[in-house]
């Protein structure tokens, strides 16, 4: 239901989006999209294995050192995740608004924001208890003293348990940005909040919400694989690049090392937001999927009610929706106009069908025209130049009808006396 519908609206809304938000406000859309979802990989630097931590705390004499470079990797983190919660919320009010002012929406979000990171962050640790819980289970409460003695049907049994649960986890992790912060930004609610908002549209719409996520997941899951392609040559070539360049600066002195590593900061930074660059349309149109399905199930949680109606009505009529469409025949220059129409009114050509330039080119004297109409019904003041006007083109008709007759006659007689002579020589 709606789904089909929604995949057409919002390809005409993001085509109204990026044509509103110009090049300024696309270039701020990439760093948006850069921490929603370019930049995330870089997280996973300080993703780091946990025997290499219990190494590193067991070897080292400076305990407090390494336990507060753990807090500052820790806080560096959920700084990240803040900001990219925000940005959900900057995100979506720049699809609603078709404007990019990114100071004055994260203003507006902090508190949003803030709940939003927590709901992630309790929603992140459910899942690990969820897939911890019946290996826990099977070692305390069950007769299995080792992990490693488990047998086959119980290992395949716990992994398909395991993916289950983290597909469930992206299953409300799309939904949450799909449609669960635009409830909270329409309606200022909580997450729980909008959650519970959200789930009887789930009852009414159960097909759309799941066409939204099968959508989702195969064009994210398509560009990862043209990127993954991608950013492989571009790693290989950037880091063969880097590699030399690392060279150069350490032969020119060893503390230059440190240019280097901020180069290759740097150049993965400007890979990412390329990336969110040229993403950006296929990003913003599954968003506007979403919101559009949330729109249609539910008119009181449309965000982009008006832009969708004039794109129904503007499809219906055959028009392009577009906003760069002209809005009223004045704003049309791709036609000449007749100024001396019927009325005082624009004319675009006959009604046959027509090209508009006949009422500059050719008369056309047939028909009533406001010329043919009585004196009485034309405006008072403008009734006797049109008069004077009317005696004097009389007069020049009937001058010009006699010099037309007087020219005839002369030349009859003239052809009588060429015909006598001819008589009279052949005499």
């Amino acid at each position: 239901m709606y789904a089909a519908d929604s995949l057409t609206d919002a390809l005409h809304l993001t085509k109204r989006y990026l044509s509103a938000l110009w090049l300024q406000g696309w270039l701020k859309l990439g760093i948006v999209l850069a921490f929603l979802g370019g930049f995330g990989a870089f997280l996973q630097v300080f993703n780091v294995p946990v025997e290499l931590g219990i190494q590193a705390l067991e070897g080292s004499d400076e305990l407090p050192l390494v336990a507060a470079g753990a807090v500052a990797v820790l806080v560096i983190y959920v700084a990240f995740r803040y900001v990219a919660a925000l940005l959900e919320f900057v995100f979506v009010e720049s699809l609603r608004s078709e404007t990019m002012s990114v100071r004055r929406y994260l203003r507006a979000n902090v508190r949003r924001g803030l709940s939003l990171l927590v709901f992630r962050f309790a929603v992140g640790i459910g899942v690990v208890v969820a897939i911890a819980a019946p290996l826990v289970a099977l070692v305390v409460l069950g007769d299995v003293s080792d992990p490693n003695a488990l047998s086959a049907g119980a290992v395949a049994a716990l992994v398909a348990y395991a993916v289950a649960v983290v597909l469930g986890w992206f299953v409300v992790d799309t939904l949450t940005n799909g449609f669960v912060v635009p409830i909270m930004l329409h309606d200022e609610r909580g997450p729980i909040s909008a959650w519970r908002r959200f789930v009887p549209v789930i009852g009414a719409n159960w097909v759309g919400v799941l066409a939204f996520v099968l959508v989702a997941w195969t064009i994210g899951f398509a560009l990862w694989a043209v990127f993954a392609v991608v950013g492989f040559f571009a790693a290989f070539f950037g880091l063969f690049l880097w590699i030399l360049f690392a060279a150069l600066l350490t032969e020119l002195h060893d503390s230059l090392v440190l240019v280097a590593v901020v180069g290759l900061l740097v150049g993965y930074l400007a890979y990412q937001y390329a990336v969110a660059l040229v993403e950006s349309p296929v990003r913003s149109y599954v968003r506007y999927y979403a919101i559009g399905i949330l729109g249609a199930t539910d008119d009181s949680l449309d965000l982009v009610a008006d832009r969708r109606a004039a794109i129904t009505a503007g499809t219906a009529s055959g028009d392009d929706p577009g906003p760069m469409q002209p809005t009223s025949d004045l704003e049309r220059t791709d036609r000449p106009m007749d100024v001396d129409g019927p009325g005082g009114e624009p004319s675009t050509g006959d009604e046959s069908g027509g090209s508009s330039d006949r009422a500059f080119d050719d008369p056309v004297w047939e028909g009533e025209s406001v010329w043919d109409q009585p004196v009485e019904s034309r405006a008072d003041d403008t009734s006797e130049p049109l008069d004077s006007s009317n005696d004097s083109t009389d007069s020049s008709n009937d001058g010009a009808t006699e010099t037309r007759s007087e020219a005839d006659d002369r030349t009859d007689e003239e052809a009588d006396d060429r015909t006598d002579e001819e008589a009279d020589d052949s005499r």
